[in-house]
């Protein structure tokens, strides 16, 4: 009896053409090429003209991208620097968020207008709108975040307005209490609640200098941005 040779070892999977985008015409590394000319906010054109791919199909796939940003926010509390620890806590926006998505939103009605026709003719939708805001508000907060502590500058005015705050949180906790001083004691109360309802920006400040510390090397957002994109679509391709 003929004697059986090893069983022949199974084929390896073949590996996918792009791991960042199912049934992608594009190569792994064209795609990666779009993908480092958007984080690095490239204009569709030069990305197009560099990859030599069409540039309806980089407007395509870049807000695809940006669709993926707001996705990765919503569901991973690390990506982007920790932007939704920063924008939110508990499911509710928290005040210095609102105000990082005003300022993202304040988009010059030119820059609309450029998104506009960069849809090839559609209309630019509310979920548009949001991925723009979002994406700016990526790239502040990656700023913010990146630098190092001694990058932050106040003005004189916030500088001013903190010393007044701190100042006044210091002379509340000395004060003692007594039946004599009560009604100055509630007096300092009162004025410390109303500077501390007023500088609402000036802890704002306090909070984001505190962050920029956590972060001392100074890492590019444009990097940041990248690299976790690149994790994020890794795990779960476009």
């Amino acid at each position: 009896m003929a004697r059986r040779g090893p069983k022949p070892k199974p084929k390896p999977k073949p590996r996918p053409k792009n791991r960042y985008q199912r049934h992608s015409k594009l190569s792994e590394s064209k795609f990666l090429e779009v993908l480092k000319g958007f984080s690095e906010l490239t204009v569709s054109n030069q990305i197009a003209s560099k990859t030599r791919i069409s540039e309806k199909t980089v407007r395509e796939l870049t807000w695809k991208i940006r669709f993926r940003m707001m996705d990765d926010i919503m569901n991973n509390r690390n990506i982007f620097q920790g932007i939704r620890r920063y924008l939110f806590d508990g499911g509710k926006i928290l005040p210095r968020g609102q105000r990082l998505l005003d300022d993202a939103g304040a988009v010059d009605p030119m820059i609309l207008y450029t998104m506009l026709h960069r849809l090839d003719g559609r209309r630019l939708t509310e979920r548009h709108y949001s991925a723009l805001v979002i994406e700016n508000a990526v790239r502040a907060y990656c700023r913010m975040a990146g630098q190092p502590y001694g990058l932050f500058e106040m003005s004189d005015e916030l500088k001013n307005t903190y010393k007044i705050i701190k100042d006044s949180a210091e002379g509340l906790a000395k004060a003692e209490v007594t039946a004599e001083n009560m009604q100055e004691y509630e007096a300092l109360v009162a004025e410390n609640a109303r500077l501390l309802k007023d500088a609402e920006e000036v802890l704002d400040l306090e909070q984001r200098m505190a962050v920029a510390d956590a972060h001392r090397s100074y890492v590019s957002p444009n990097q940041v941005i990248y690299n976790d994109l690149r994790k994020s679509l890794v795990k779960k391709p476009l």
